[in-house]
């Protein structure tokens, strides 16, 4: 959570400063630069057939933090309309989309996804509509007439900046009718209306990390058994200082039981976030830089070919800033767009291994019972709606899954999963122990619930574990 808080806040920095910066780019003139690349972009938004490729890149110090891949393809008059596909490098996570063509008794198509490293792929039925058919629609969500004045107004806005910066802006390529453009800028050469806007971004995301806590400074190599316990030991001595100081600012619970209490949550902060090591930490950057962080430079490429479409879109950004010893520390990000494939750009079905798993969902009604198909190794069988929402609810019972909820309960002594029961699962011991019986079968009796909560951890791992799923997690009279 901690991790994908801090990534959605530097895709947002990203996107702030990207959006404020390339209005700077666009202010140029020379050569009708500036009219070519902006017809180029308002035409991409109408094209309905071609394949688009996104790469980002944040560097802090150097170092890649975080890289995104995108595809992208359209083919509106294709049996497969669209193709999308997102890789993230740092989380090894991928998500890949297609819509095909296919009458369903729910729609005119149906989307196929899957989820990496997941081995499963989803078929959900679905609905395309005429006014989907271009990418304007897809960025904006609105019908012909309103996507045409909120781009009239985007061209505006983009014109109102054009003036001292059109000089910067040059001609580095012209072949086989295809044209390269430049503009790279230093800091103080951006317009006073960019620099304040990014002022505020940086002051407003600043100002936004007042909240403290408590960081447990623990080897996380111990065995998970000793790992919980001792976590938990260690947290309460934590809560207890925070509760002492009216939960203002924060505090660092060292292995050995001894604290350091920080009143100032901006130097708790960068002590505490300092001690995950190489996981990048936005806030570390605008924490640690004394001064504010400063545009150091920004360029912008570009090629269009001789038909004005847009084929290429480089924009990098370098940001510095200082800290208190005066060390430079520097962010950098980079944003590569390519557009190809315009007009023929044909989508094939998607090659789903023979291992994967296929939940196919896309032929549902009342009559049936909302059955869907599940394909495993070649085989299909046929599963009930009513099945699968038993099957979840057996799941929901255990938190994550049975054997999450196994690996969880093995570090908890007695009081601790009972705690764990009332508060996280919102029940007592008891209600517990009947919506047990209720969700795995009627005669079905569960002395081991109050076994668990008398056992040590090691016994309550006996009594549950060995589950392939929460289905086998049945006990006999």
């Amino acid at each position: 959570m901690r991790k994908n808080k801090h990534f959605i806040t530097a895709v947002c920095m990203v996107l702030g400063v990207l959006i404020l910066t390339t209005a700077a780019f666009a202010n140029f003139d020379n050569a009708n630069g500036y009219t070519a690349y902006k017809n180029s972009l308002k035409k991409l938004l109408y094209m309905d057939n071609f394949t688009l490729k996104f790469s980002g890149e944040l560097e802090y110090n150097g170092e890649t933090i975080v890289k995104n891949t995108a595809l992208s393809q359209l083919d509106w008059d294709g049996e497969v309309v669209m193709h999308t596909y997102s890789y993230d490098d740092d989380d090894q996570y991928g998500y890949e989309m297609y819509k095909v063509r296919k009458d369903t008794p729910n729609g005119n198509c149906i989307q196929i996804s899957s989820r990496q490293p997941d081995e499963r792929w989803d078929i959900y039925a679905d609905n395309i509509y005429d006014e989907e058919s271009t990418v304007a629609y897809q960025v904006f969500g609105t019908d012909g007439e309103t996507t045409n004045k909120v781009i009239d107004f985007a061209e505006l806005l983009a014109d109102t900046f054009v003036g001292d910066l059109k000089n910067n802006f040059v001609i580095t390529g012209n072949e086989d009718g295809v044209k390269s453009y430049n503009i790279t800028l230093s800091g103080n050469q951006l317009p006073e209306l960019i620099t304040s806007g990014m002022s505020l971004l940086f002051s407003s995301a600043r100002e936004g990390m007042t909240y403290g806590g408590i960081y447990v400074d623990i080897d996380e190599g111990l065995h998970s058994d000793d790992y919980s316990e001792k976590y938990d030991e260690l947290y309460k001595i934590g809560e207890a200082v925070m509760q002492d100081n009216d939960w203002n600012g924060g505090v660092v619970v060292h292995e050995d039981g001894s604290t350091e209490y920080f009143e100032d949550v901006v130097d708790y902060r960068l002590n505490s976030t300092y001690k995950y090591g190489r996981e990048f930490d936005l806030d570390y950057f605008l924490l640690v830089c004394e001064t504010e962080p400063q545009v150091e430079s920004a360029s912008c490429m570009l090629s269009i070919d001789e038909n004005g479409n847009l084929i290429a879109n480089q924009i990098k950004i370098i940001i510095c800033g200082y800290d208190v010893n005066g060390e430079k520390q520097t962010m950098s990000m980079e944003a590569l767009l390519e557009v190809s494939d315009i007009g023929t750009t044909v989508i094939d079905l998607p090659d789903i291994p023979d291992n994967a798993a296929i939940y196919d969902y896309s032929m549902q009604t009342e009559e049936n019972g909302y059955a869907f198909t599940v394909t495993k190794q070649g085989v299909t069988t046929t599963r009930s709606q009513l099945e699968e929402d038993q099957m979840n609810e057996r799941e929901w019972l255990f938190g994550l899954g049975p054997n999450e909820f196994v690996n969880m309960i093995s570090g908890y002594d007695a009081e601790s999963l009972e705690t764990y029961i009332e508060e996280c699962l919102g029940m007592t011991v008891e209600e517990f122990a009947a919506k047990m019986v209720e969700i795995l079968g009627s005669g079905t009796e569960l002395p081991n619930v109050n076994e668990i909560l008398e056992s040590d951890s090691s016994t309550a791992v006996a009594i549950i574990g060995g589950a392939d799923s929460a289905t086998d997690i049945i006990v006999s009279e």
